[in-house]
């Protein structure tokens, strides 16, 4: 991506998501760790990237808020649906009483 070099677009079974390049962090999930209260600092140290690489992933999401709502919006759905599926199969699973 010509203007934001350390970020690329990824194929998902959800669409195409931002990522860091040729890392598995995706844009919108270093943006949430980023607003929960961890510095650039402080993710960059935990994940062993470079701070201009997580600032890269900030000034990204700066760039395109749209999308990057759209991708954390789509991966709470994805968790929402996996808690869901889990409570089923929990349900499912139960041992019967005779």
């Amino acid at each position: 991506m010509r203007h934001h070099p350390q970020i690329e677009k990824r194929e998902t079974a959800t669409g195409r998501v931002a990522y860091i390049a040729r890392t598995r962090l995706a844009v919108y999930w270093v943006k949430q760790r980023l607003e929960t209260g961890m510095t650039a600092e402080e993710f960059a140290r935990a994940y062993e990237q470079p701070v201009a690489r997580v600032r890269a992933a900030l000034a990204y999401a700066a760039a395109f808020p749209e999308e990057i709502q759209a991708d954390i919006e789509q991966a709470r759905a994805n968790g929402d649906w996996i808690a869901r599926q889990d409570a089923a199969g929990r349900i499912l699973n139960r041992p019967h009483k005779h």
